[in-house]
């Protein structure tokens, strides 16, 4: 499969799991007190993360990853086959494309998934009020 093929297909996968916003939802449903504690620190003046942050970030990740590694086993191919089509992407200026690269982008950046996960908890814990 060639890069643009894949692109094809890793698109229309993307937008199959719309964007993955369950996955993200649940995952911040899963850890609900955890992103609440969170606010209630940065709200009382705390501007230090711990480490147990960043380690729940990287479990994300690392489920992220590995839910794109089986698409891309799935099709024969390997990240570096995934480098390759976003490339190509990017050669051919594809707005859809660049939409999801910074989707997922943002998944395995800390700073902007923190943020979607503290804003996630909380509008749960509104509905949940």
């Amino acid at each position: 499969m060639n890069a643009e093929e894949l692109l094809v297909d890793l698109k229309r996968w993307f937008w199959e799991q719309d964007g993955f916003a369950g996955e993200v939802i649940a995952f911040a449903e899963q850890n609900v007190e955890f992103f609440e504690a969170a606010k209630s620190y940065f709200e009382s003046g705390g501007e230090e993360q711990p480490l147990d942050w960043t380690e729940l970030h990287q479990r994300f990740v690392t489920q992220f990853e590995g839910r794109l590694e089986e698409f891309l086993a799935a099709r024969g191919t390997s990240l570096e086959g995934f480098h390759q089509a976003l490339a190509s992407a990017q050669h051919d200026e594809d707005a859809e494309a660049d939409v999801m690269i910074d989707v997922m982008l943002s998944i395995s950046d800390y700073e902007p998934w923190l943020k979607s996960m503290l804003k996630l908890a909380a509008e749960k814990k509104e509905e949940d009020s």
